[in-house]
């Protein structure tokens, strides 16, 4: 008699359990091992999903297909690592499991992982995982990171040499991500490991009008501190200040648009010319390359820092 398509009624509560001797007995008995259900779930997947190594283990022993996948294109070990089961997840790594298998949305493990924030099983996942691999949405883990503030996580995939500038399907950055979540100390961190800090989006948000509009007034406080550009306007011809709804927000954009506005331009010295550095920083990495190899040079031809107005950062390049 079955439960389910591909499980017997004992086996199914066998593996709600975790009751390995049960398992076993219905393993002696010629259980349906490789079967699943009508979502492609097999009972691996079950006992990894719960983390029931033991149990892992007899299926495993009794022949389960480790790289099985479900009608999502989970396997064990996705259904695993969801689950934060660090044991189970490594005794499929010593199995030879794909430690960097996509299901059908191109989540992977390690996505899974930085999403919750276990650095353990990321320090597993990550020498066999693309750090910078993407799922369908575009996102990947250090998005998943940011966006959920694990700040240790994001810390982990930087010096695993995530990109950080890596954009989603709607051009979104980590760094964005995590301004509209409100997380200020990955922003704090982001920002600081030159992240691009007024990167555009597919609307023309920046990280400051993502902050403004979503209520984030610390976040907001810290990007204006960063020396975000507070007058850069979305598609729409709107600035931070025009989306922020709260009182506060929308007066400190408003005083940071009228200290850029009231500066009184500055004289350049002959044969150099000003650039914004957030304006450099915003092309790319290559004008940066550029810029470093240029500071190397004797005589210099940019000096650095050299501030002009404001707190704006200004770099004097030899025109």
């Amino acid at each position: 008699m079955n439960g389910q398509p591909g499980f017997t009624v004992e086996l199914l509560k066998a593996l709600e359990r975790g009751d390995l001797s049960l398992v076993q007995t219905e393993l002696a008995k010629g259980a349906d091992v490789p079967g699943g259900n009508q979502d492609g779930c097999s009972p691996l997947m079950r006992a990894a999903r719960h983390g029931h190594l033991p149990i892992v283990e007899a299926l495993v022993s009794a022949s389960a297909d480790i790289h099985a996948e479900d009608v999502d294109g989970e396997t064990a070990l996705t259904w695993a690592a969801w689950g934060c089961h660090l044991d189970v997840v490594r005794f499929f790594e010593e199995h030879g499991a794909d430690m960097d298998h996509a299901r059908r949305s191109g989540c992977t493990a390690l996505m899974h992982v930085a999403h919750c924030g276990d650095l353990r099983l990321a320090k597993l996942l990550l020498p066999k995982a693309r750090v910078n691999r993407q799922n369908k949405l575009g996102l990947t883990p250090l998005m998943w990171a940011s966006r959920g503030g694990h700040l240790p996580m994001v810390e982990l995939l930087h010096s695993a040499r995530a990109d950080l500038d890596a954009a989603d399907g709607e051009s979104r950055t980590a760094l964005a991500w995590a301004a509209m979540r409100g997380h200020g100390q990955v922003v704090s961190f982001l920002t600081d490991q030159q992240a691009l800090l007024n990167h555009q989006d597919q609307k023309g948000e920046t990280a400051l009008v993502k902050a403004a509009k979503h209520h984030q007034s610390s976040v907001v406080r810290l990007l204006l501190d960063k020396r975000a550009d507070p007058s850069i306007q979305r598609s729409d011809g709107k600035t931070a200040s025009s989306v922020a709804r709260l009182p506060d927000v929308k007066q400190q954009l408003q005083a940071a648009e009228r200290r850029l506005a009231q500066v009184a331009p500055v004289a350049v010295p002959q044969g150099l010319r000003k650039v914004p550095s957030s304006v450099l920083w915003s092309r790319g990495k290559m004008e940066i390359e550029i810029l470093e190899t240029l500071r190397k040079e004797e005589p210099p031809d940019v000096l650095l820092p050299e501030k002009f107005r404001g707190e704006e950062e200004y770099l004097l390049v030899a025109s």
